[in-house]
């Protein structure tokens, strides 16, 4: 077996990253999310082309259900 190097463009194609800079004086890390998660998310996959888009950093909302035994009893 010969190894040989493979093309010089990889088979992830372009990668582009996006900043959405905030004031946090005026908007909370959380918001600048969901504004990433629900609007920006969308629209950049509607880009002929744009195969998937990774929102990342910021706070996410999470909901957490606490369970009480004696009720569910």
């Amino acid at each position: 077996i010969v190894p040989q190097l493979g093309p010089i463009s990889s088979i992830m194609g372009e990668i582009m990253l996006i900043a959405l800079p905030a004031d946090p004086a005026q908007v909370s890390p959380m918001q600048v999310r969901e504004y990433a998660d629900w609007v920006m998310r969308p629209r950049l996959l509607t880009i002929p082309g744009v195969a998937q888009v990774i929102p990342i950093g910021g706070e996410v909302r999470q909901y957490r259900v606490e369970l009480k035994p004696e009720q569910l009893m």
